[in-house]
């Protein structure tokens, strides 16, 4: 696993290299032109819109053991339902197709929510706060 997590860094070292050296309109250059260089206290909110950006958590699917009703709309018994983390991130903010360092509050859903939120989140924080994707 720890090589994969080499690769991983690795690959988007170079990516982040060549987005300094040749901004393009994606998310990549957005990273690593990011308001850090100006202000490297953005630190902790370029980690939480990244994350909330890209949206980890994985969905998931659950069948109904009961008819109910949802915005509207009647989710019948048997009937399987889907959770998107992606898409709740999507509602829930303005401006959600705009990557903002300075985004605040920020409570994304990337991580899951309640029983469901990951374990995990701390270590992925602390991983890509020494990450070297950020500009330093």
């Amino acid at each position: 696993m720890s090589q994969s997590i080499e690769e991983f860094f690795a690959y988007f070292a170079k990516i982040t290299e060549d987005r300094r050296a040749n901004p393009r309109e994606d998310i990549a250059s957005v990273i690593a032109n990011a308001k850090l260089r100006e202000n490297p206290d953005f630190l902790p909110q370029a980690i939480d819109e990244a994350t909330r950006w890209i949206t980890p958590a994985n969905p998931f699917m659950r069948t109904a053991t009961e008819d109910d009703e949802l915005r509207g709309k009647t989710i019948k018994k048997g009937e399987s339902v889907v959770l998107m983390y992606a898409s709740g991130n999507e509602e829930i903010f303005d401006e959600s197709s705009r990557y903002r360092v300075d985004r605040r509050p920020n409570r994304h859903l990337a991580f899951g929510s309640g029983v469901h939120h990951c374990i995990g989140h701390l270590l992925v924080r602390i991983e890509l706060k020494y990450s070297s994707v950020w500009p330093k």
